[in-house]
């Protein structure tokens, strides 16, 4: 009989402690969960900010190296500033048009500056042309179409009034 009961206490003890274990790690689980009580910076998701952080869509992120990219596609997703471009759609992609970005589906880019595509072109790959009154000559140079003429030696002429 005394061995049935040390059996029983050392079973006892093990499911005691196995039970304080379980509310332990629960405890801990409680704990890590972010509220405004406890983190005075702010939450994002289940995460605690620090100083100088943002966060996106509940992706915490480094603004002076970061942005949060959010649009009729995207709630948010974090791109890099240096290497990735955000659209007003909410995409991210990597055209640049020197430092702007642009998007290619309706923009251009001629030495560095964004042009719209409907409306401009680029000349020469340097000048930016409006395309209702002016067009480039064989990519070299800008004329505008209601005085000049380009002819088949790639020179611009004046009309003849």
């Amino acid at each position: 009989m005394a061995a049935t009961k040390g059996f029983v206490v050392k079973n006892f003890l093990w499911i005691l402690t196995g039970c304080f274990l379980f509310l332990g790690t629960i405890a801990i689980g409680i704990a890590w969960a972010c509220d405004a009580e406890s983190c005075s910076t702010g939450c994002c998701g289940d995460t605690c900010m620090t100083d100088g952080q943002a966060c996106c869509n509940g992706k915490v992120y480094d603004p002076n190296t970061s942005g949060c990219c959010s649009g009729s596609k995207s709630k948010g997703s974090v791109y890099e500033l240096a290497s990735q471009c955000c659209h007003a759609d909410g995409t991210v992609s990597t055209e640049k048009c020197g430092p702007n970005c642009y998007d290619p589906a309706t923009q251009g880019c001629c030495d560095g500056k964004v042009f719209t595509i409907s409306t401009h072109d680029c000349c020469n790959s340097k000048v930016i042309f409006d395309i209702k009154t002016s067009a480039c000559c064989c990519g070299k140079e800008v004329y505008n179409l209601d005085t000049q003429y380009c002819n088949s030696c790639c020179q611009t002429i004046t009309k003849a009034k």
